[in-house]
Protein backbone atom coordinates (compact mmCIF):
# COMPACT_ATOMS: atom_id res chain seq x y z
CA UNK A 1 0.00 0.00 0.00
CA UNK A 2 1.40 3.62 -1.00
CA UNK A 3 0.34 6.64 1.09
CA UNK A 4 0.45 9.59 -1.54
CA UNK A 5 3.01 11.36 1.26
CA UNK A 6 4.97 8.75 2.90
CA UNK A 7 5.21 6.21 -0.04
CA UNK A 8 5.75 2.61 0.23
CA UNK A 9 4.66 1.87 4.14
CA UNK A 10 6.01 -1.36 5.72
CA UNK A 11 2.99 -2.34 7.83
CA UNK A 12 -1.07 -2.08 7.48
CA UNK A 13 -3.55 -2.27 10.40
CA UNK A 14 -6.89 -2.24 10.01
CA UNK A 15 -9.39 -1.63 12.36
CA UNK A 16 -12.82 -4.18 12.07
CA UNK A 17 -13.70 -3.57 15.81
CA UNK A 18 -15.73 -0.83 17.62
CA UNK A 19 -12.69 -0.53 19.84
CA UNK A 20 -9.63 -2.22 18.91
CA UNK A 21 -5.39 -1.63 20.67
CA UNK A 22 -2.50 -2.54 18.45
CA UNK A 23 1.19 -1.64 19.40
CA UNK A 24 3.50 -0.70 16.95
CA UNK A 25 6.80 -1.41 17.62
CA UNK A 26 9.01 -2.39 14.84
CA UNK A 27 7.66 -0.32 11.80
CA UNK A 28 9.27 3.19 10.12
CA UNK A 29 5.95 3.81 8.76
CA UNK A 30 2.44 2.13 9.28
CA UNK A 31 -1.01 2.94 7.94
CA UNK A 32 -3.95 2.80 10.66
CA UNK A 33 -7.76 1.84 8.65
CA UNK A 34 -10.78 2.13 10.30
CA UNK A 35 -12.94 -0.06 8.84
CA UNK A 36 -16.55 -1.22 10.97
CA UNK A 37 -17.38 -4.41 10.24
CA UNK A 38 -15.42 -4.42 7.17
CA UNK A 39 -18.11 -2.40 4.99
CA UNK A 40 -15.81 0.27 3.86
CA UNK A 41 -18.72 3.32 4.49
CA UNK A 42 -17.45 4.95 7.63
CA UNK A 43 -15.97 8.21 6.99
CA UNK A 44 -13.42 10.19 8.51
CA UNK A 45 -15.30 12.17 10.55
CA UNK A 46 -16.78 9.26 12.41
CA UNK A 47 -13.59 8.22 13.76
CA UNK A 48 -10.98 9.38 16.22
CA UNK A 49 -7.87 7.95 16.72
CA UNK A 50 -6.96 8.13 20.50
CA UNK A 51 -2.89 7.80 21.35
CA UNK A 52 -2.20 6.69 24.49
CA UNK A 53 1.16 7.55 25.12
CA UNK A 54 4.57 9.24 23.21
CA UNK A 55 2.94 8.10 19.34
CA UNK A 56 0.87 10.98 19.35
CA UNK A 57 3.96 13.08 18.13
CA UNK A 58 4.08 10.73 15.18
CA UNK A 59 1.01 10.25 13.53
CA UNK A 60 -0.65 12.32 11.25
CA UNK A 61 -4.30 11.90 9.66
CA UNK A 62 -4.15 11.04 6.05
CA UNK A 63 -6.65 13.24 4.36
CA UNK A 64 -6.19 11.24 1.07
CA UNK A 65 -8.20 8.15 2.61
CA UNK A 66 -11.04 8.42 4.67
CA UNK A 67 -10.26 7.46 8.24
CA UNK A 68 -7.06 6.25 7.68
CA UNK A 69 -3.28 7.94 9.54
CA UNK A 70 -0.38 7.44 9.24
CA UNK A 71 2.89 6.82 11.36
CA UNK A 72 6.01 7.70 11.22
CA UNK A 73 8.08 6.39 13.38
CA UNK A 74 11.64 7.32 13.63
CA UNK A 75 14.62 4.53 13.42
CA UNK A 76 16.73 5.49 16.40
CA UNK A 77 13.37 5.44 19.03
CA UNK A 78 11.82 2.31 17.71
CA UNK A 79 13.51 -0.10 20.05
CA UNK A 80 13.02 1.64 22.65
CA UNK A 81 9.23 2.59 22.84
CA UNK A 82 5.62 1.43 21.70
CA UNK A 83 2.96 3.20 20.44
CA UNK A 84 -0.50 2.36 22.05
CA UNK A 85 -2.94 3.23 19.23
CA UNK A 86 -6.97 3.17 20.16
CA UNK A 87 -8.94 3.46 17.23
CA UNK A 88 -12.79 4.71 18.54
CA UNK A 89 -15.80 4.80 16.54
CA UNK A 90 -17.81 7.47 17.25
CA UNK A 91 -21.10 8.81 15.86
CA UNK A 92 -23.73 5.33 15.53
CA UNK A 93 -20.29 3.25 16.00
CA UNK A 94 -19.92 4.08 19.55
CA UNK A 95 -22.90 6.02 20.71
CA UNK A 96 -25.85 3.71 20.07
CA UNK A 97 -29.33 4.36 18.25
CA UNK A 98 -31.97 3.61 20.30
CA UNK A 99 -33.77 2.49 16.93
CA UNK A 100 -32.31 -0.31 16.02
CA UNK A 101 -31.62 -1.53 19.45
CA UNK A 102 -28.46 -0.96 20.08
CA UNK A 103 -27.43 0.01 24.18
CA UNK A 104 -23.83 1.26 24.96
CA UNK A 105 -22.87 -0.10 28.38
CA UNK A 106 -21.76 2.56 30.59
CA UNK A 107 -19.06 2.81 33.38
CA UNK A 108 -19.41 4.37 36.11
CA UNK A 109 -16.29 7.42 36.12
CA UNK A 110 -15.64 6.49 32.49
CA UNK A 111 -15.59 10.13 30.32
CA UNK A 112 -17.35 9.45 26.81
CA UNK A 113 -16.88 10.95 24.02
CA UNK A 114 -19.98 10.65 21.57
CA UNK A 115 -21.57 12.20 18.38
CA UNK A 116 -25.57 12.61 17.78
CA UNK A 117 -24.84 11.59 14.20
CA UNK A 118 -27.91 13.38 12.37
CA UNK A 119 -31.07 15.21 13.59
CA UNK A 120 -33.22 12.16 13.99
CA UNK A 121 -30.21 10.39 15.77
CA UNK A 122 -31.16 9.08 19.19
CA UNK A 123 -28.46 7.45 21.50
CA UNK A 124 -29.36 5.28 24.13
CA UNK A 125 -26.76 3.79 27.23
CA UNK A 126 -27.12 1.85 30.17
CA UNK A 127 -25.80 1.27 33.49
CA UNK A 128 -26.50 -0.52 36.44
CA UNK A 129 -27.96 -0.02 39.39
CA UNK A 130 -28.55 -0.84 43.62
CA UNK A 131 -31.21 0.53 45.27
CA UNK A 132 -29.93 3.42 47.50
CA UNK A 133 -27.35 4.01 45.53
CA UNK A 134 -26.68 7.84 44.36
CA UNK A 135 -26.57 8.65 40.12
CA UNK A 136 -24.55 11.79 39.02
CA UNK A 137 -24.67 12.47 35.16
CA UNK A 138 -23.08 15.27 33.68
CA UNK A 139 -23.50 15.87 29.79
CA UNK A 140 -21.85 19.00 27.73
CA UNK A 141 -21.89 19.46 23.91
CA UNK A 142 -18.97 19.80 22.51
CA UNK A 143 -19.18 23.03 20.48
CA UNK A 144 -22.19 25.17 19.78
CA UNK A 145 -24.32 22.31 17.57
CA UNK A 146 -27.40 22.36 19.71
CA UNK A 147 -29.81 24.68 20.82
CA UNK A 148 -31.34 22.45 23.14
CA UNK A 149 -30.49 19.06 24.19
CA UNK A 150 -32.65 16.41 25.82
CA UNK A 151 -31.19 13.46 28.34
CA UNK A 152 -34.22 11.17 30.15
CA UNK A 153 -33.18 8.54 32.61
CA UNK A 154 -35.37 5.35 32.48
CA UNK A 155 -35.50 3.15 35.23
CA UNK A 156 -35.56 -0.68 35.54
CA UNK A 157 -39.20 -1.25 34.69
CA UNK A 158 -38.93 1.69 31.77
CA UNK A 159 -41.03 4.05 33.23
CA UNK A 160 -39.04 7.55 32.79
CA UNK A 161 -37.73 8.59 36.06
CA UNK A 162 -36.46 12.27 35.00
CA UNK A 163 -36.35 14.02 32.02
CA UNK A 164 -33.67 17.05 32.12
CA UNK A 165 -33.45 19.61 28.95
CA UNK A 166 -30.22 22.24 29.13
CA UNK A 167 -29.06 24.50 26.09
CA UNK A 168 -25.27 23.33 26.36
CA UNK A 169 -25.37 20.79 29.25
CA UNK A 170 -26.91 19.59 32.24
CA UNK A 171 -27.24 16.86 34.67
CA UNK A 172 -29.32 13.95 35.18
CA UNK A 173 -28.50 13.30 39.07
CA UNK A 174 -30.43 10.80 41.57
CA UNK A 175 -30.59 10.48 44.93
CA UNK A 176 -31.13 6.93 46.59
CA UNK A 177 -32.57 5.49 43.47
CA UNK A 178 -35.28 3.22 44.72
CA UNK A 179 -35.08 -0.21 42.36
CA UNK A 180 -32.09 -2.67 41.91
CA UNK A 181 -31.10 -2.84 38.06
CA UNK A 182 -30.53 -2.04 34.58
CA UNK A 183 -30.82 1.70 33.78
CA UNK A 184 -30.76 3.89 30.57
CA UNK A 185 -30.44 7.18 29.57
CA UNK A 186 -31.45 8.46 26.11
CA UNK A 187 -30.04 11.74 24.71
CA UNK A 188 -31.15 13.39 21.79
CA UNK A 189 -32.00 16.73 20.20
CA UNK A 190 -35.72 16.85 20.78
CA UNK A 191 -36.19 20.16 18.27
CA UNK A 192 -34.65 17.55 15.66
CA UNK A 193 -32.37 20.51 13.86
CA UNK A 194 -29.35 19.79 15.86
CA UNK A 195 -26.16 17.35 15.53
CA UNK A 196 -22.39 17.31 16.34
CA UNK A 197 -20.15 16.15 18.86
CA UNK A 198 -21.36 15.61 22.89
CA UNK A 199 -19.51 14.73 26.20
CA UNK A 200 -21.17 12.86 29.09
CA UNK A 201 -19.57 10.81 32.45
CA UNK A 202 -21.54 9.12 34.96
CA UNK A 203 -21.07 8.26 37.96
CA UNK A 204 -22.73 5.83 40.35
CA UNK A 205 -21.87 6.15 44.00
CA UNK A 206 -21.75 2.61 45.53
CA UNK A 207 -18.85 0.68 47.62
CA UNK A 208 -17.18 0.04 44.20
CA UNK A 209 -14.26 2.41 43.02
CA UNK A 210 -14.95 3.98 40.07
CA UNK A 211 -12.94 3.81 36.28
CA UNK A 212 -10.43 7.30 36.49
CA UNK A 213 -10.67 7.28 40.36
CA UNK A 214 -7.37 9.07 41.91
CA UNK A 215 -6.55 6.92 45.20
CA UNK A 216 -5.10 9.80 47.68
CA UNK A 217 -2.32 9.56 50.06
CA UNK A 218 -2.95 11.50 52.91
CA UNK A 219 -1.11 14.45 52.79
CA UNK A 220 -0.45 14.49 48.74
CA UNK A 221 -1.43 17.12 46.68
CA UNK A 222 -3.20 16.26 43.35
CA UNK A 223 -3.37 17.85 40.34
CA UNK A 224 -6.77 16.87 38.17
CA UNK A 225 -8.42 18.11 35.19
CA UNK A 226 -12.18 18.64 34.67
CA UNK A 227 -12.62 18.41 30.73
CA UNK A 228 -16.16 19.39 29.12
CA UNK A 229 -18.64 16.98 30.80
CA UNK A 230 -16.71 15.23 33.19
CA UNK A 231 -16.77 14.25 36.78
CA UNK A 232 -13.74 13.42 38.61
CA UNK A 233 -13.40 11.05 41.97
CA UNK A 234 -10.98 10.83 44.64
CA UNK A 235 -10.78 8.47 47.64
CA UNK A 236 -8.98 8.32 50.52
CA UNK A 237 -8.97 5.52 53.64
CA UNK A 238 -10.07 7.08 57.42
CA UNK A 239 -11.27 4.77 60.41
CA UNK A 240 -13.71 5.94 63.47
CA UNK A 241 -12.35 8.92 65.39
CA UNK A 242 -10.10 10.15 62.40
CA UNK A 243 -10.49 13.64 61.33
CA UNK A 244 -10.13 14.32 57.33
CA UNK A 245 -8.92 17.34 55.84
CA UNK A 246 -9.56 18.48 52.40
CA UNK A 247 -9.00 21.56 50.56
CA UNK A 248 -9.65 22.19 46.70
CA UNK A 249 -8.42 24.90 44.67
CA UNK A 250 -9.03 25.43 40.91
CA UNK A 251 -5.28 26.24 39.32
CA UNK A 252 -5.75 29.70 37.30
CA UNK A 253 -9.05 30.98 36.67
CA UNK A 254 -10.75 28.29 35.14
CA UNK A 255 -14.10 27.87 37.05
CA UNK A 256 -17.12 30.11 38.01
CA UNK A 257 -18.40 27.71 40.62
CA UNK A 258 -16.74 24.20 41.41
CA UNK A 259 -19.28 21.78 43.19
CA UNK A 260 -17.64 19.42 45.63
CA UNK A 261 -19.35 16.50 47.63
CA UNK A 262 -18.16 14.01 50.26
CA UNK A 263 -19.63 10.72 50.74
CA UNK A 264 -18.77 7.69 53.28
CA UNK A 265 -18.02 4.15 53.03
CA UNK A 266 -21.45 3.53 53.02
CA UNK A 267 -22.36 5.58 50.05
CA UNK A 268 -24.65 8.35 51.56
CA UNK A 269 -23.94 12.20 51.33
CA UNK A 270 -22.25 13.49 54.09
CA UNK A 271 -21.58 17.17 53.10
CA UNK A 272 -21.45 18.86 49.44
CA UNK A 273 -19.89 22.35 48.90
CA UNK A 274 -19.73 24.97 46.59
CA UNK A 275 -16.76 27.25 45.58
CA UNK A 276 -15.97 29.99 43.70
CA UNK A 277 -12.05 29.47 43.16
CA UNK A 278 -11.41 26.84 46.05
CA UNK A 279 -11.91 26.02 49.45
CA UNK A 280 -12.21 23.06 52.12
CA UNK A 281 -14.40 20.34 53.06
CA UNK A 282 -13.36 19.10 56.73
CA UNK A 283 -15.00 16.45 58.50
CA UNK A 284 -13.92 16.01 62.23
CA UNK A 285 -14.27 12.88 64.66
CA UNK A 286 -15.47 10.17 61.34
CA UNK A 287 -18.46 8.03 62.69
CA UNK A 288 -17.53 5.18 59.93
CA UNK A 289 -13.99 3.30 58.79
CA UNK A 290 -13.77 2.43 55.34
CA UNK A 291 -13.14 4.24 51.95
CA UNK A 292 -14.48 8.33 51.10
CA UNK A 293 -15.13 9.24 48.17
CA UNK A 294 -14.92 12.86 47.45
CA UNK A 295 -16.26 13.86 43.84
CA UNK A 296 -15.32 16.89 41.91
CA UNK A 297 -17.23 18.79 39.14
CA UNK A 298 -17.71 22.06 37.62
CA UNK A 299 -21.22 23.18 38.95
CA UNK A 300 -21.90 25.33 35.47
CA UNK A 301 -20.88 22.47 33.38
CA UNK A 302 -19.58 24.75 30.65
CA UNK A 303 -16.05 25.42 32.15
CA UNK A 304 -12.64 23.30 31.85
CA UNK A 305 -9.29 23.14 33.42
CA UNK A 306 -7.51 22.04 36.13
CA UNK A 307 -7.15 21.96 39.60
CA UNK A 308 -5.38 21.25 43.04
CA UNK A 309 -6.55 19.07 45.83
CA UNK A 310 -5.10 18.12 49.26
CA UNK A 311 -6.39 15.17 51.56
CA UNK A 312 -5.02 14.87 55.23
CA UNK A 313 -5.87 12.13 56.95
CA UNK A 314 -5.28 13.17 61.44
CA UNK A 315 -4.38 9.34 62.82
CA UNK A 316 -1.29 7.52 64.17
CA UNK A 317 -0.12 7.38 60.63
CA UNK A 318 2.77 9.58 59.11
CA UNK A 319 1.69 11.62 56.04
CA UNK A 320 3.41 11.26 52.76
CA UNK A 321 5.14 14.35 52.78
CA UNK A 322 5.43 15.23 56.74
CA UNK A 323 8.39 16.77 58.37
CA UNK A 324 9.82 15.66 61.78
CA UNK A 325 10.65 18.67 63.70
CA UNK A 326 13.37 19.11 66.08
CA UNK A 327 13.12 20.63 68.72
CA UNK A 328 14.57 24.41 68.29
CA UNK A 329 15.35 24.04 64.90
CA UNK A 330 13.76 26.74 62.60
CA UNK A 331 12.50 24.92 59.22
CA UNK A 332 11.40 27.05 55.99
CA UNK A 333 8.65 25.47 54.07
CA UNK A 334 6.41 27.10 51.37
CA UNK A 335 2.66 26.06 50.79
CA UNK A 336 1.41 25.35 47.55
CA UNK A 337 -2.29 26.21 45.86
CA UNK A 338 -4.44 23.86 48.52
CA UNK A 339 -1.52 22.74 49.87
CA UNK A 340 -1.54 21.21 53.68
CA UNK A 341 1.53 20.79 55.73
CA UNK A 342 2.38 18.45 58.88
CA UNK A 343 4.75 18.13 61.36
CA UNK A 344 5.10 15.72 64.04
CA UNK A 345 7.13 16.11 66.90
CA UNK A 346 8.04 13.88 69.74
CA UNK A 347 7.17 14.90 73.72
CA UNK A 348 5.97 13.32 77.16
CA UNK A 349 3.53 13.83 79.57
CA UNK A 350 4.34 16.69 81.72
CA UNK A 351 6.41 18.71 79.12
CA UNK A 352 5.70 21.96 77.00
CA UNK A 353 5.00 22.19 73.87
CA UNK A 354 6.34 25.59 72.13
CA UNK A 355 5.45 26.45 68.52
CA UNK A 356 5.97 29.62 65.90
CA UNK A 357 4.83 30.00 62.42
CA UNK A 358 5.61 33.18 60.58
CA UNK A 359 5.17 33.79 56.77
CA UNK A 360 8.00 34.75 55.12
CA UNK A 361 7.22 37.25 53.07
CA UNK A 362 3.30 38.87 53.14
CA UNK A 363 1.92 36.04 50.87
CA UNK A 364 -1.15 35.23 53.41
CA UNK A 365 -3.70 36.70 54.51
CA UNK A 366 -4.84 34.45 56.79
CA UNK A 367 -2.77 31.22 57.74
CA UNK A 368 -4.65 28.15 60.05
CA UNK A 369 -2.34 26.09 62.53
CA UNK A 370 -4.23 23.22 64.50
CA UNK A 371 -1.98 20.83 66.76
CA UNK A 372 -3.30 16.98 67.53
CA UNK A 373 -2.44 14.81 70.22
CA UNK A 374 -0.65 11.36 70.17
CA UNK A 375 -4.56 10.54 69.89
CA UNK A 376 -5.18 12.35 66.87
CA UNK A 377 -8.08 14.77 69.05
CA UNK A 378 -7.41 17.84 68.29
CA UNK A 379 -6.16 20.20 70.71
CA UNK A 380 -6.31 23.63 69.49
CA UNK A 381 -6.40 25.47 66.35
CA UNK A 382 -5.38 29.54 65.95
CA UNK A 383 -5.73 31.99 62.90
CA UNK A 384 -3.22 34.77 62.68
CA UNK A 385 -2.69 36.86 59.48
CA UNK A 386 1.37 36.95 58.96
CA UNK A 387 1.98 34.65 61.94
CA UNK A 388 2.13 33.99 66.05
CA UNK A 389 2.41 31.06 68.79
CA UNK A 390 0.78 27.98 69.46
CA UNK A 391 1.92 26.91 73.06
CA UNK A 392 0.78 24.09 75.35
CA UNK A 393 1.97 23.51 79.05
CA UNK A 394 2.07 20.77 80.99
CA UNK A 395 0.92 17.69 78.59
CA UNK A 396 -1.36 15.30 79.49
CA UNK A 397 0.31 12.44 76.74
CA UNK A 398 3.30 11.01 76.10
CA UNK A 399 3.99 9.97 72.11
CA UNK A 400 3.85 12.12 68.63
CA UNK A 401 2.17 15.23 68.42
CA UNK A 402 1.31 16.63 65.09
CA UNK A 403 1.26 20.28 63.77
CA UNK A 404 -1.07 21.08 60.50
CA UNK A 405 -0.77 24.37 59.04
CA UNK A 406 -2.21 25.44 55.93
CA UNK A 407 -3.75 29.02 54.68
CA UNK A 408 -7.32 29.39 55.34
CA UNK A 409 -8.98 29.28 52.07
CA UNK A 410 -6.12 27.52 50.33
CA UNK A 411 -5.82 30.37 47.55
CA UNK A 412 -2.86 32.20 48.97
CA UNK A 413 0.99 30.14 48.26
CA UNK A 414 4.28 31.27 49.60
CA UNK A 415 6.70 30.77 52.12
CA UNK A 416 6.80 30.35 55.75
CA UNK A 417 9.22 29.89 58.90
CA UNK A 418 7.68 26.87 61.63
CA UNK A 419 9.68 26.43 64.88
CA UNK A 420 8.77 24.00 67.41
CA UNK A 421 10.34 23.71 71.22
CA UNK A 422 10.19 20.71 73.75
CA UNK A 423 10.61 22.29 77.19
CA UNK A 424 11.31 19.12 78.87
CA UNK A 425 9.82 18.46 82.16
CA UNK A 426 12.85 16.21 83.58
Amino acid sequence: MKDPRKGTVSREVRFETLEQRVLLSADTNAVLLGDYNGSGQVEQGDLDLVLSNWGRDFVEENTAVPAAWVVDLPTDQIEQRELDAVLQFWGQSVAPDAGDGRVLPLTSGEFVPAILGSSSDVDTYSIDMQAGDDLLVTIREFGNNFTTMEATLFGPDNRAVERVTFNTGGDVDQVSVTQTGTYKLVVRDPGGSGSGAYRLTAVVIDDTVDAGNEVLDSGETFIGTLNSGDIDTFTVDANVGDDLLFTVRENGNNFTTMDISLYGPDAQLIQAAEFNTGGRLDRFNLTQSGTYTYVVRDKERTDTGSYLVTAVVIDNVIDTDNTALTSGRTLIASLGSSDIDTYTIDAQAGDDLLFTVREDGNNFTTMEVSLYGPDAALIETTEFSTGGRLDRFNLSQSGTYTLVVRDEDGFNTGQYVVTGVVIDST
